[in-house]
């Protein structure tokens, strides 16, 4: 028997290891569980911060990404953005009640939730200011705690993750919790802990002083033992009596121990394979996507769902036992379907699109997916069918009305504002092929005339998100042709990616006719007015100028002879310009007969040419063979003469003032060209219109003239300037067309 002493000190000894083991251990595992509880804590917040980035709204990330709108002020992106991100927030923040929530850039919130608007335009704490500068410098996401959030008022534990977008941060999301409920959750857990290590204790202790109760009984039989000799003293000292006894427990034992794991394990595995079993049976017969199950041996049909029963438009007993070919999915020997079966081999998985047919005889389209799978010993196939019937045919009809239709329309993506397709009519309005447009942005091609009308456009179309209706703009063709159109835009959906439907209705010619007919308009005003006051005006005139003849024949008036010569020659003058009125009037009577544009302009010539040679210039006549067509003679006499004039006194030096004539299929072309200066644009765009003159002296009718007249002859006058002179082109319907306005006429 062991002394008493001996055994309480011993005993004594082993307590206050233990309990001091036992308190290191309770230590250490509550700095463990604390840090662990802060990691979890951190990565929680942080895959709560990846899904709120991923539930960002696409159009509101198109619009960060957007450089005009990250110029924004804060309150301009908050009343872009907030009312987009405050739903997507409140969304997650229904899951998370525990958690703030956020999104910003830079230095600025665009929305936080529990929703406070409040502190939307309250800056960062000092800890969130350098959480934010580290993430944009790293572009890595951000840990940090905050003695004071500013949204609860409390210490909190945050977590900061950028998005990046072409190497730079885009936007960011935040999300925290209070320290305070970390700190809860771990005294939780340590009280809980340490129960458990107390009670781990006295039980501890009960079994030590247990142990050595009955360690002292055993000695205390092996020293009775040893008293009475009962036994050897090798058996004394090596307690040989305890070893077989020790082996067999031993032994027994760890059998007993490997025959509970095994069929611990074996239960373990059955049940995990039924829960499996179950919760596949209920996937595949619930499932709203069309499956079947198919034997890999023979493709023999084994199983399918309800949907599949839908989609094959027959029942389940009347697809089971078919083989996957009987039901014509595309051409076996096709290189599409050598090529999957190939990677299915390879890869036990393998998708694309494919063509079938129903038992009821349609054609569908679908995309399918196969699955090499193992079920009771037998290698099957899981394959997954989507119909996309519809949506191919719808997409179709779309690619069919767009190429075929006579506006010019394009389909460009939001994102990087690329040309992905455009129509027919767009390259032939544009000169260019596909290859030249395709993949590029509008402004590489040189589409706009303007650049800053290129960014308004795009600004109006984001402000109205996508959509813009009969938007007026300036485009630029292949040959430099600066055409007006109409611009329209949709936003549609193709592949999950956003772009942005546009249409171009080409207004040139239509705004050209609206030129052409209020200055027409206006010719017919002052024509009008001409017409109502020209001869009440020339009657007193004549009687004037009859006085001021008989004045100047008087001997006793000769002293103001040069007086009287010089008010007839004025008045002479205000006749000849209410002619020029008179010619603007509409309704005129013209002497239409068949002539020869020809034999005009050389009766002209001598006339002509004088007149250019008085002014040191040259003129020039090349005629071409012409027909006869009916016209006026005395009116293009003048319009010859109007134009004439007006190219003499353009130039200014030693110039060539050239008539030429031609035929032009059915129409019949006279161009008058000079070698003067040219006329100024804000000139060009008014001309013909009355009053509007270069010259010091004009009256600015001559051209207003020569534009009714041919208004009167079914004719079209086309002016072409330059600094190095100017063209007056007329074009005349020869015999077989339309015919000129007679002198009965009430239009032109």
């Amino acid at each position: 028997m062991i002394p008493k002493s001996v055994a309480k000190r011993t005993y004594l000894l082993t307590t206050i290891m233990f309990t001091v083991l036992m308190l290191f251990f309770v230590y250490r595992n509550a700095e463990m569980m604390k840090e662990q509880i802060f990691q979890q804590k951190e990565h929680e917040l942080l895959l709560l911060a990846v899904y709120l980035d991923q539930q960002m709204p696409r159009h509101a990330a198109d619009l960060l990404q957007d450089g005009a709108v990250r110029k924004l002020s804060q309150a301009e992106k908050i009343r872009l953005l907030n009312s987009q991100l405050q739903a997507a927030l409140a969304k997650v923040g229904q899951e998370y009640k525990q958690c703030g929530l956020g999104y910003g850039i830079n230095n600025e919130r665009l929305a936080v939730y529990p929703p406070r608007p409040e502190i939307l335009t309250r800056p960062f704490a000092a800890a969130g200011v350098a959480a934010i500068k580290q993430a944009y410098a790293t572009r890595k996401t951000v840990t940090f705690t905050n003695d004071r959030n500013t949204l609860w008022q409390q210490p909190t534990l945050s977590v900061l993750y950028p998005h990046i977008v072409d190497g730079e941060v885009a936007w960011f999301t935040w999300t925290n919790a209070r320290v305070e409920y970390i700190n809860n959750t771990f005294m939780a857990a340590l009280w809980q802990s340490g129960a458990t290590f107390f009670l781990l204790w006295v039980g501890a202790m009960l079994i030590l002083r247990y142990t050595f109760r009955q360690f002292d009984t055993l000695l205390s039989n092996v020293a009775r033992q040893v008293v009475t000799k009962t036994d050897s003293p090798e058996q004394l000292r090596q307690f040989p009596e305890l070893a077989p006894l020790l082996t067999a427990v031993t032994s027994l034992r760890k059998g007993l121990e490997q025959e509970c794991a095994a069929k611990t394990q074996l239960n373990h595995t059955l049940t995990l394979l039924n829960q499996r079993q179950r919760i596949f049976k209920i996937f595949f017969t619930r499932n709203l996507a069309p499956m079947a199950i198919v034997r890999q041996e023979d493709l023999m049909i084994l199983d399918v769902n309800y949907a599949a029963e839908q989609l094959m438009q027959a029942g389940r007993e009347e697809i089971t036992g078919r083989t996957v070919p009987a039901l014509n999915f595309g051409n076996a020997d096709s290189p599409t379907t050598i090529a999957r079966l190939a990677e299915l081999q390879a890869n036990g998985y393998t998708a694309g699109l494919a063509e079938f047919r129903t038992l009821a005889g349609d054609n569908r389209y679908g995309i399918i997916s196969v699955i090499k799978t193992e079920y009771c010993a037998e290698e099957q196939y899981l394959i997954t069918l989507i119909d996309i019937t519809e949506q191919r045919l719808s997409e179709e009809r779309f690619l069919k009305a767009f190429h075929a239709n006579p506006l010019m329309m394009s389909i460009v993506s939001l994102q990087d504002w690329k040309i992905l397709a455009v129509n027919q009519a767009y390259l032939t309005a544009l000169d260019r092929t596909y290859e030249e447009v395709a993949g590029k942005t509008s402004d590489q091609i040189t589409l706009w005339k303007d650049e800053t009308c290129l960014q308004q456009l795009r600004l109006h179309i984001l402000h109205q998100q996508g959509k813009c209706q009969n938007y007026e703009i300036d485009i630029v063709t292949n040959n430099n042709e600066v055409r007006t159109v109409l611009f329209s835009s949709e936003v549609i959906s193709l592949e999950d990616e956003q772009c942005l439907l546009g249409m171009f209705t080409d207004i040139t010619e239509i705004k050209r006719y609206k030129y052409e007919m209020a200055r027409l308009d206006r010719l017919d005003i002052v024509g009008e007015m001409a017409a109502g006051i020209g001869h009440e005006v020339r009657n007193p005139m004549t009687t004037v100028r009859g006085y001021l003849q008989i004045f100047q024949r008087k001997a006793e008036l000769a002293k103001y002879h040069s007086q009287i010569a010089i008010m007839i020659e004025e008045i002479d003058r205000a006749n000849a310009i209410i002619t020029e009125f008179l010619s603007l009037a509409k309704n005129k009577k013209i002497e239409i007969r068949r002539a020869n544009l020809n034999a005009v302009i050389q009766a002209l010539a001598p006339l002509l040419q004088a007149d250019a040679l008085r002014r040191g210039h040259d003129l020039r006549l090349t005629l071409a063979d012409l027909p006869e067509f009916d016209f006026d003679e005395n009116e293009i006499r003048q319009l010859i003469l109007n134009l004439v004039r007006n190219g003499l006194e353009a130039m200014t030096d030693s110039g060539l003032v050239t008539i030429s004539t031609a035929v032009r299929g059915a129409e019949i072309e006279l161009t008058i060209t000079d070698q003067g200066c040219g006329m100024p644009p804000a000139i060009l765009e008014k001309i013909g219109t009355p009053f509007v003159t270069t010259k010091d002296e004009g009256t600015g009718l001559g051209l207003p003239v020569c534009y009714r007249i041919a208004a009167r002859h079914n004719a079209e006058i086309c002016v072409h300037s330059s600094p190095a002179g100017t063209a007056f082109r007329i074009v005349f319907a020869a015999a077989g067309t339309d015919e000129p306005v007679r002198a009965d006429s009430s239009g032109d």
